[in-house]
């Protein structure tokens, strides 16, 4: 694959199925993350890179599939959670919790890119596409003032409306109700929590 020749050697992996006695590969982390996401491989089965030195499973070493499938329950788009999920491990190493992540739905005549809202131990974050990256607002909980769903009656999507201390109030439309819900109960739970 000539998109992978590009990247160091700690991100190639070679993947074992169950049954089979030649591996596939080599492959990214974020193919990886795609191929489970696509059932095409199983946490159960085998992976290695060279600095691992030996086959493991691949429950044992991406935690990232694991964290990802708590999150689509609720009709969220995959690839999204999956990016926005790695994005979060990324920015801080890894270390900080991921609640929830809610994703925008994208509507009829909607052209630009998807919204997603991820709820941590210690952050809100709003993830946007801009200019082809993802970037990420970040707002700690004790700067956030409410943070509460509003929907019509009778309608399937709704707004997430965030109020901070200090600076402009937040809105994040066309959220599913089920995501909304859940948004804003562990939204206040982790409000509460960080008082």
């Amino acid at each position: 694959m000539d998109d992978d020749a590009e990247l160091p050697e700690y991100q190639i992996f070679s993947i074992l199925r169950q049954g089979e006695e030649e591996p596939i590969g080599p492959y990214s982390q974020n193919q990886i993350v795609r191929l489970l996401n696509e059932e095409v491989i199983h946490p159960s089965d085998l992976i290695y890179y060279e600095d691992l030195g030996h086959w493991k499973q691949i429950r044992e070493v991406f935690e990232i599939h694991e964290g990802i499938s708590n999150f689509v329950d609720e009709g969220q788009d995959k690839v999204i959670v999956g990016e926005v999920f790695r994005a979060v491990q990324q920015l801080f190493g890894g270390s900080e919790q991921v609640f929830y992540i809610a994703v925008q739905e994208k509507g009829p005549i909607h052209l630009g890119p998807v919204t997603a809202v991820a709820l941590t131990a210690s952050r809100l974050l709003i993830a946007n596409h801009k200019a082809g990256k993802l970037e990420m607002e970040a707002h700690l909980w004790p700067s956030v003032a409410s943070a509460r769903l509003n929907r019509k009656a009778g309608q399937a999507l709704g707004s997430f409306q965030v109020e901070l201390y200090s600076g402009s109030p937040l809105t994040v439309e066309r959220i599913p109700q089920i995501q909304l819900e859940r948004l804003e109960q562990v939204a206040n739970e982790m409000r509460a929590s960080s008082r």
